[in-house]
């Protein structure tokens, strides 16, 4: 069962009474000091067990039991506690998953272990996750050929998506990529809208506009083909981001307000956020900060609700300029560093390189340059470190205009020098 146990699993492994069992146990605490007990617990079965704890590592004789009949009582013991637990076996799906995998029971390890990351991603812990989904990949294999695809379509789309989240953009790309082939083999057009999509949004993060664009017509295409009003308008609001990337505002406009009421209409609450998002984004663009903050504070609303970290993380970041852009830099400056901490926590690249530099824009403009100057430098560092260009030329330009301030002219046009070989690299 592993360092602790409870009383209830151990008895039926060894196929004995609980009451004898708890006595045993209860002279080995007192009089040998082997195990330690831990206290009684209701379990959501309604049964009450005794919880327990070897008091020292080399007290267990895992080790001197034979493979098959370690396999057979991982299982055993796994059955007792999905037995014991019922609904409510996401709360020990750690557990379950070592048990399963050391039972040789594969399609419940891979289960329990895809739980984890299910859990990881709710608490934005995704490179957590991203290695659970992985350890449950390494397993697919071990099922039956007809088993393994459903398996291979689910767990790639589950770690490309954590792998978005982490920013780890080609890694996302190879994992939309396999569940795409997948998908075409099985001739799914569910799936292969889903990893069209997919393709799509991870190639706009990616500043592969023309991959991304015909991703997003192609699922366009075969979600009409299929009927799913639900693909077509993610793709609808993916072509928008499209418009969008290339400034083509005008037409960005007309498909986010179709995608935005279609969604609302179906209740689709991903392509709903997504839309939300950048439609407040073209409103800042245009300068149009109440209506940008309504739909950002409601995309962030969304995406706390849905658990999704790399659209709460987005939305945070815009709310923190569209507030800066109204001079409310106490509400941006606060908004810019829940940001930023988040980024932190949950690894995503491309949101960490681009707050400082928003934190550094409010600095200028209430006149602090050394502050400035210090979180622009640092937003160029961090791009450059993970090679998001679009981020390090923007703090280059905003580092260019602090040095403009403290009438450093060397300074501000090496700055603006470095910014303009991206601009030329990236055409």
């Amino acid at each position: 069962e592993g360092e602790e146990f409870i009383s209830t699993v151990a008895a039926r492994l060894l196929g004995t009474d609980d009451l004898i069992l708890e006595e045993r146990l209860d002279r080995l605490d007192k009089v040998h000091r082997l195990i330690q007990s831990r206290g009684e617990e209701e379990l959501p079965d309604g049964r009450i067990a005794t919880r327990y704890r070897f008091a020292h590592a080399l007290y267990q004789l895992y080790g001197d039991l034979v493979s098959k009949r370690r396999a057979l009582l991982h299982r055993q013991a796994g059955e007792q506690l999905v037995e014991h637990y019922g609904d409510q076996v996401p709360r020990i799906a750690t557990q379950l998953a070592m048990h399963f995998e050391r039972g040789r029971d594969f399609p419940r390890a891979i289960e329990y272990l895809t739980q984890m990351g299910d859990n990881a991603i709710t608490l934005y812990a995704s490179a957590e996750a991203e290695r659970h989904y992985s350890h449950a990949l390494g397993l697919v294999e071990k099922l039956p050929l007809e088993e393994q695809p459903q398996r291979y379509l689910n767990l790639y789309e589950k770690r490309g998506r954590a792998n978005l989240a982490l920013t780890r953009l080609q890694p996302s790309l190879d994992d939309f990529t396999r569940m795409l082939e997948l998908a075409r083999a099985s001739a799914a057009a569910g799936p292969e809208c889903a990893a069209l999509n997919a393709l799509a949004n991870t190639f706009f993060y990616s500043h592969r506009l023309a991959e991304m664009g015909a991703c997003a017509e192609e699922a366009m295409c075969v979600a009409q083909r299929a009927g799913d009003e639900r693909a077509r308008v993610e793709a609808m609001v993916l072509l928008a981001m499209r418009r969008n990337g290339s400034g083509e505002l005008a037409e960005a406009k007309l498909l986010y307000d179709e995608a935005i009421t279609a969604a609302r209409h179906l209740n689709h609450q991903p392509a709903l956020v997504r839309g939300l998002v950048y439609r407040g984004v073209v409103h800042f663009f245009q300068t149009e900060y109440e209506r940008a903050e309504a739909l950002v504070r409601e995309a962030l609303q969304l995406a706390s609700e849905l658990r999704d970290g790399f659209t709460l993380l987005q939305s945070r970041f815009f709310l923190g300029l569209i507030l800066g852009n109204q001079g409310r830099m106490s509400e941006a400056l606060e908004t810019l560093r829940e940001a930023l901490e988040m980024a932190r926590r949950n690894g995503d690249r491309i949101i960490l390189a681009r707050v400082p530099n928003g934190i550094g824009w409010i600095y200028r403009e209430l006149g602090d340059l050394d502050q400035a100057i210090a979180y622009d430098r640092e937003s160029v560092e961090i791009a450059r470190q993970h090679q998001i260009f679009e981020a390090e030329a923007n703090s280059l330009i905003n580092l260019g205009h602090d040095y403009t301030g403290r009438h450093e002219g060397e300074k501000t046009l090496s700055a603006f020098r470095e910014a303009e070989k991206i601009f030329n690299r990236d055409e």
